[in-house]
């Protein structure tokens, strides 16, 4: 199926730009395609050619020799968006249907394809069965061939001399420590006590703690927290006094018999964060969410009446990873909805009712009250439920505010690879890459790429 391709080759396919390594899948051009586009009563009639990289509806030219597409349509030719070439690593979902033809007792042969860029339509391959089987197993070999490494953009262009590794040279995590003033004058030690993982299996190897907290201890508050994700530390600043902020998971103490009850290793450790100062623990879940995580034994927060602790437990209304999806999906439904030249109030109504800019300016609030507490010299503990979704996106964009060195381009990408990387965030199953969507799905560092920006 696959063949080397020359640039000429590659334009003729259907590729308006040319990737190094991309081949043509010569058989399986498919002609005699009709696209289906939302809001748009008219089917348009082209071809759909393919590369190991893309596919590409190529809307068929006029008897005149000007393009197919409706007027109100040309903002998708190819010299413009180019909205029908697709990258496979881009599609979202797939789904074959049928549908009775109108006034000709055939039946239609239609498959409905979403990206994650919003984009939306259906290929109309008339009665032509095996065409539509064609096009969706394409779809399951490219696009959700069952992990990453598989994707095109993970085995194209790659030489002898090529240096995969090299990304990841980028961050020391020991180096950033000491950068961040993690030394002998700290009251913050950086520890190797999870150089084999045996604390946390889903943390970087190299931590920082409080200096005066034990093995031992530490050992404890692992097992307190959920998934043994204790508290660390992210940043700190000398200038500030050695103002930190500190990330975690939720604790597991629960209500009476379902929970661990209280640790006194872990309260320990929030008192030698507070460092005898007024100590913020922002928990970033709603409270409704967090009150039923500790009723039904699942989690639990923090109390404000912790011992000896002068310490305000905040709750920051950052709802989870369903809720995140749904909103960008009803985003993208209202985009995908709107004709060239129309803003109706309808259109106005289906984005606020996505809410998802509620979601995304609530993460600002959180970061400006975080930043509000380091800037007066004051210590921040910042969790959800499991801490590598909403807690990762928190922790980076104070980083990024708080600290020049992460707003370099060096910086930026360390800050990716310590705050979501390094600290577990799971990237191959929220953004779904290189498998079909499943429920644990959501585009949290999509949410997160705007506003690091």
């Amino acid at each position: 199926l696959v063949s080397a391709v020359t640039p000429a080759a590659s334009v003729a396919a259907g590729a308006s730009d040319v990737v190094i390594g991309e081949k043509v899948l010569e058989s399986c051009a498919l002609k005699n395609v009709f696209a289906i586009l939302p809001n748009y009563h008219s089917e348009i009639e082209g071809m759909i050619a393919c590369t190991d990289y893309r596919f590409s509806f190529r809307v068929r030219k006029a008897p005149n020799g000007k393009s197919g597409l409706p007027a109100s349509c040309m903002w998708m030719h190819p010299t413009r968006a180019n909205f029908f070439d697709v990258p496979f690593g881009l599609v979202a979902f797939v789904e074959p249907r049928t549908r009775a033809a109108a006034g000709t007792g055939m039946v239609d042969h239609i498959v409905d394809v979403r990206t994650k860029d919003f984009r939306q339509f259906s290929l109309n391959f008339r009665s032509d069965e095996e065409a539509q089987k064609t096009f969706v197993s394409l779809m399951d070999t490219f696009a959700f061939p069952g992990g990453p490494s598989k994707l095109f953009c993970c085995k194209a262009g790659k030489g002898p001399e090529d240096d995969s590794d090299r990304g990841w040279q980028l961050y020391d995590p020991h180096q950033e420590y000491l950068r961040l003033g993690c030394n002998e004058k700290s009251p913050w030690e950086i520890s190797a006590l999870n150089m084999s993982y045996r604390l946390c299996a889903t943390y970087p190897q190299v931590l920082v703690f409080p200096r005066d907290m034990s093995e031992k201890e530490l050992t404890e508050c692992a097992r307190f927290r959920k998934k043994n994700r204790l508290i660390t530390m992210s940043w700190c600043s000398p200038e500030l006094n050695y103002a930190s902020l500190w990330r975690c998971s939720q604790g597991t103490e629960g209500f009476g018999p379902f929970g661990k009850g209280r640790c006194p290793e872990d309260e320990k450790m929030l008192k030698s964060i507070s460092r005898s100062q007024h100590l913020l623990v922002l928990d970033l879940r709603p409270y409704t969410t967090a009150l039923a995580c500790k009723a039904f034994g699942k989690g639990g927060m923090e109390s404000a009446n912790t011992q000896d602790v002068s310490m305000d437990v905040k709750f920051g209304n950052m709802h989870n990873i369903h809720h995140v999806r749904n909103g960008w999906r009803d985003m993208g439904a209202a985009v995908g909805a709107v004709r060239l030249g129309s803003a109706s109030a309808e259109w106005w109504g289906s984005v606020a009712s996505s809410h998802w800019y509620d979601y995304v300016g609530v993460v600002l609030q959180n970061v400006l009250l975080i930043m509000d507490h380091l800037s007066k010299r004051q210590n921040v503990v910042i969790h959800c439920s499991d801490g590598w979704d909403r807690t990762a996106q928190a922790s980076s964009l104070v980083m990024i505010c708080m600290d020049a060195e992460y707003r370099s381009i060096r910086g930026f990408c360390k800050v990716i690879q310590k705050e979501f990387c390094s600290f577990g965030h799971q990237f191959k199953t929220r953004a779904a890459v290189g498998h079909k969507a499943t429920d644990e799905a959501s585009p949290i560092f999509v949410q997160w790429l705007p506003l690091g920006y």
